[in-house]
């Protein structure tokens, strides 16, 4: 990406700062944000092993969740 085009993200509306994103690294700070609804983003590689792949199963276990890939 040139200077001139990545300039332009500095300047334009931000649309990419997520204010209202929580990045959380375990399965307590996950149980700490309660039973509102949740949007877990994760690459395919991090599915396979560790705190995502945990989250994943356990989400894709109950009827009312949505996995999209």
């Amino acid at each position: 990406m040139g200077g001139e085009v990545a300039k332009s993200f500095e300047d334009s509306v931000e649309a990419f700062l997520l204010r209202k994103v929580t990045v959380i690294i375990n399965k307590e700070e996950l149980d700490n944000l309660g039973d509102n609804p949740k949007v877990v983003l994760a690459s395919m590689a991090s599915l396979e092993v560790g705190f995502s792949h945990d989250i994943f199963v356990d989400m894709a276990n109950e009827e009312k969740n949505c996995a999209l890939y």
